[in-house]
């Protein structure tokens, strides 16, 4: 499949098959957009300096958990997939198994926790959003609990949800509110309508949240993530979760520490693509002094990786683990599962190939961020 070869192609091709109003969803952020392009932009400035005479090492398995991936990155938390059509998650879900890499499912998905479990054939990796009932949480929790999922990543960096212009001018809500510019918009696009029509309208199961009475998308969201995040709750789901918890959202050495301090398993550097802060810094150049906060735990980061070499760089800052989102969702939309599965095979080539050409797991291959080297022992 030639459109998957590039993430700036997947895009294009993804905004041919989906309405406008859709693709903004995915592809739009907070405010002026800034966060998302500093993400993006600070992988593409950072510099791998390579040990050309290292033993090429060709073996791209990792281990996390007590469980062992194909490669070590996975598909990020998505909510709302079902804006693309409302097979998104279990599709999805199928394509990281089939690629054997990690698989984290949005608190706030389409499609239950249970159903997206049964459809891959294993328990996905639980994202976790504080809703405003916390009776809610705890339900959820449990529910992941029976089911095994060995990972519990709750989220830290949405009390408010950011205000994402896009969707603001959209008129974006759930259900839909139809307007002449949305209708002319869906008959464009015939196969979007078909699909929205034979799925039904958006639910969000795994919350039970009712969207049925929303005003707009923003007001369904804060019902569902608006609820109190502190140090007390995260204490009570250590000791309620008996997996892997982590904590995403972290962009600071000093909560990494508390974090781990209350016996948390890690963290995932991240600024949530730039939906939430538009000021926030790209979560690469937070990496390196959380990863050093957290020893002996896990650092996963997201946000703006675009390609298998992205990957590496992330490693070489200090991630043991990281997370694609938008490339994931611009693949689905463009292809469905099998596109899915093809980037995912992309991206493990790219990152072997830039592993054996860097070098990696030589001490003398460094990254070069902002224009200081990170220290090898962050890696």
């Amino acid at each position: 499949m030639d459109y998957v070869h590039d993430f700036r192609e997947l895009r294009r091709s993804a905004r041919r098959r989906l309405p406008g109003f859709a693709f903004d969803f995915i592809d739009g952020s907070a405010g002026r957009e800034a966060a998302a392009a500093r993400n993006v932009q600070a992988f593409a400035d950072a510099e791998i300096h390579p040990d050309p005479l290292h033993p090429r090492a060709r073996e791209t398995r990792c281990a996390l958990f007590n469980q062992s991936y194909a490669a070590p990155f996975g598909i990020a938390p998505m909510g709302g997939l079902g804006i693309i059509d409302g097979r998104a998650d279990i599709s999805i879900a199928r394509a990281a198994a089939a690629c054997d890499v990690p698989y984290v499912l949005s608190s706030v998905a389409n499609t239950s926790l249970e159903d997206v479990a049964r459809a891959a054939g294993r328990s996905p990796w639980l994202q976790l959003y504080c809703p405003q009932d916390r009776s809610l949480l705890f339900g959820l929790v449990d529910r992941a609990k029976d089911l095994g999922c060995p990972v519990l990543m709750l989220t830290v960096d949405m009390p408010m949800v950011g205000k994402r212009l896009r969707d603001i001018r959209n008129r974006l809500s759930i259900p839909f509110r139809w307007s002449a510019r949305t209708v002319i918009d869906v008959v464009a696009r015939p196969r979007w309508g078909l699909a929205q029509l034979v799925n039904g309208p958006l639910q969000f199961p795994n919350l039970r949240v009712p969207a049925d009475d929303a005003d707009d998308l923003a007001t369904l969201m804060a019902r569902q993530t608006g609820g109190i995040i502190d140090w007390e709750l995260i204490a009570t789901l250590r000791d309620r979760w008996p997996n892997a918890l982590l904590i995403k959202g972290v962009q600071s050495a000093s909560v990494a520490r508390r974090a781990h301090q209350l016996g948390c398993d890690g963290v995932v550097v991240s600024n949530h693509g730039g939906r939430q802060l538009d000021g926030a810094a790209a979560s690469l150049h937070s990496l390196s002094a959380v990863a050093a906060a957290t020893r002996g735990g896990v650092t996963a980061i997201d946000s703006g990786l675009r390609c298998g070499e992205d990957v590496l760089k992330a490693r070489l800052a200090g991630a043991s683990v990281a997370f694609f989102g938008r490339p994931v969702a611009f693949a689905y939309a463009a292809g469905g599962q099998a596109a899915v599965e093809a980037l995912l095979r992309i991206l493990r080539h790219e990152y072997l190939c830039a592993c054996v050409q860097a070098g990696e797991g030589s001490p003398d291959v460094q990254l070069l961020l902002r224009n200081e080297l990170v220290p090898p022992a962050a890696s």
